[in-house]
């Protein structure tokens, strides 16, 4: 077989401005999403003993690095808040009512309760069309950045947060071309 045979169909690169993030929890974060990273993936290594040299072997567990993302924060706070809340919820940082204004909030969402949210990172081909379909289940939120405030600054730089998320798992789907 040559290697000339062998060549790619779509020569096209892969656009890294072209996707869509949204988490059933966070309507006002799934707007001003700016950037979202797909995880890496680790595959743990097991060692079989051997008198001469110990010999790795694919291991049994995989980690998954966490999900982040970053947003523009709006003027009214709104999907900082979102976060900031959820966070609470799960926390009980001051008493469980504050569990309790969570489940209000999100009613009828998961069996799970409403500590969890499935989540959909949309990867887009060159021409915008949904391409690869990146589900996260039983997500929830881990890290919300601050929020710096700075009167010394020349220009109007908007502000903007970082949040990291844990999950369960995550399965990749292709929604156009088979493979």
């Amino acid at each position: 077989m040559s290697t000339f045979s062998n060549q790619p169909e779509n020569f096209n690169y892969f656009n890294p401005i072209g996707f869509k993030f949204e988490v059933d929890k966070l309507p006002n974060v799934n707007f001003f999403c700016q950037s979202a990273t797909l995880p890496g993936l680790t595959l743990g290594e097991a060692t079989a003993p051997n008198p001469f040299r110990d010999i790795p072997t694919p291991g049994d567990k995989i980690l998954f690095e966490e999900l982040q993302i970053r947003f523009v924060v709006d003027e009214e706070l709104q999907n900082w808040l979102e976060i900031k809340d959820w966070i609470f919820g799960l926390g009980y940082p001051n008493e469980l009512e504050e569990s309790a204004v969570l489940s209000r909030k999100n009613k009828g969402l998961k069996p799970f309760g409403d500590r969890y949210s499935d989540a959909v990172l949309m990867m887009l081909t060159s021409n915008k069309n949904a391409q690869i379909k990146v589900t996260f289940q039983n997500l929830w939120p881990v890290t919300l950045t601050g929020i710096q405030l700075d009167s010394s600054v020349a220009e109007v730089d908007y502000i903007t947060a970082d949040a990291t998320f844990a999950y369960t798992i995550y399965t990749v789907e292709r929604l156009l071309g088979e493979r």
